[in-house]
């Protein structure tokens, strides 16, 4: 039976039975400087319950086996790894140790038991104690302020091959402005139009985590990119009182850009894995780098939005919506023209809002989907419940509460951000609720 420790109780001479249950926020990788295609370390970024952060180091060739077993922002016990102290180099945050993982470190997820767990953390640092930072730092800086601009994607060529960067602007409550350049695909996951599109109608606070001061002659202070650098957008503690100094009339004028930027690394070692929480589902939705739209998620249904009909009627050969047409008692079909009431049915679409320990979204359960789920066609469930037509049926009402193990499809690209997400129920299978 393994001890749980939170990371501030670690010492040098930590029991290898001690474990960390501690969320995982963010992978990257270190790589060569004579040849960018080796990886020299697989690095990760933790927190407790807490808050308190925690870097993870582990071998390079077992990139691929944790990316298999670990998923971003799940909770997991931690056990039989090894403390060091952080490298210079690779170090990311300002706790005394690292972890080194090996073959023999245990994952246990328990991201279903620990409600509540601290979804984030930070060390963000103000921008007047930077001034005081020497140059020659291996300190890496966390820092969140209001976007003032954004630059479009430029391209160099340097010793090890062509480097992508985009240079950006923030500004803190006191109107002081720090630049930052981004290089390589962490530049090209920040979308620089839809962020200059959000900003048109309020603010958008962005932060912006393990970045580097750059050894620049000037006056002004300049902070580049890392390997380890990711960006924060959601709304925070920390990220709140930012808003509430920032915003001249209030919260009301911000607006947060819906996305936590997923690096190419971070897909290439989690690719084999559909299994995604609930806020997986809404990152990946708003990142237009992947390529996957099916996934499995494990969540449970509060309610039937009562806001929305739960049936509707569809064309029998295709189910798309069968439309009146005026003065007649046939109906329209955009795929099969003129339908006469025979060749009509009625359609489940019922909007299920979900959630887990991560998040909430709203989950769309089509047709034969949401028959296998209640048991009975629309149809069927009409004629028991005819009384029924304006509210939910006693079987749909059923379903609040109870787990389901779901496959959803992503919504389609170009949905605006202000659009509440929608997933399309695939199939869901009845799943008893995790034990508390």
């Amino acid at each position: 039976m393994f001890a749980q420790k939170l990371v501030v109780d670690l010492n040098e001479t930590e029991d290898p039975e001690t474990a960390l249950k501690i969320r995982l926020l963010h992978v990257w990788g270190y790589y060569d400087q004579k040849n960018p295609a080796i990886l020299s370390a697989y690095c990760s970024l933790w927190t407790d319950s807490k808050g308190t952060l925690i870097q993870a180091i582990a071998p390079p060739n077992l990139a691929h086996r944790f990316g298999a077993i670990l998923q971003l922002v799940c909770v997991y016990l931690v056990a039989r790894f090894r403390l060091e102290q952080p490298q210079a180099m690779w170090r990311t945050c300002s706790y005394r140790f690292s972890l080194v993982l090996s073959q023999e470190t245990i994952f246990e997820d328990v991201t279903m038991l620990s409600p509540g767990f601290c979804a984030d953390s930070f060390e963000f640092v103000p921008f007047n104690s930077l001034q005081s930072l020497p140059r020659s730092t291996n300190q890496l800086i966390d820092v969140v302020g209001k976007v003032v601009s954004i630059a479009g994607l430029s391209c160099s060529v340097t010793s090890t091959g062509a480097v992508v960067r985009r240079k950006l602007v923030i500004q803190n409550e006191r109107n002081i402005r720090l630049n930052i350049t981004i290089c390589g695909d962490v530049a090209r996951s920040l979308d620089g139009e839809e962020l200059a599109y959000l900003g048109r109608s309020g603010f958008v606070i962005l932060g912006v985590c393990s970045l580097q001061i750059t050894n620049d002659t000037t006056d002004a202070m300049f902070l580049a990119s890392t390997p380890a650098t990711r960006f924060v957008l959601e709304p925070s503690s920390e990220l709140a009182n930012v808003v509430r100094a920032t915003s001249p009339g209030g919260t009301d004028t911000i607006r947060y850009y819906p996305s936590c930027f997923s690096t190419s690394f971070e897909e290439k070692i989690f690719r084999a894995d559909s299994t995604k929480t609930v806020m997986d589902l809404i990152h990946l939705s708003n990142n237009s780098m992947v390529d996957a739209t099916k996934y499995h998620c494990l969540a449970q249904v509060l309610s039937a939005e009562s806001s929305r009909p739960w049936f509707y009627l569809g064309c029998a050969f295709c189910f798309k919506t069968a439309r009146e047409i005026p003065g007649t008692n046939d109906f329209l079909c955009d795929e099969h023209g003129q339908l006469m009431p025979q060749e009509t049915e009625n359609c489940y679409k019922i909007h299920l809002a979900v959630r887990d320990t991560t998040g909430s979204a709203c989950f769309v359960a089509l047709g034969k989907t949401a028959g296998s789920l209640i048991g009975f066609t629309a149809n069927e469930l009409l004629v028991r419940h005819p009384q029924h037509h304006g509210h939910f049926p006693p079987e749909i009402v059923a379903m609040n509460g109870r787990w389901f193990s779901f496959d959803v499809q992503l919504p389609k690209p170009g949905y605006l951000p202000q659009t509440p997400l929608e997933f399309t129920v695939l199939s869901a299978v009845d799943h008893r609720q995790p034990q508390q």
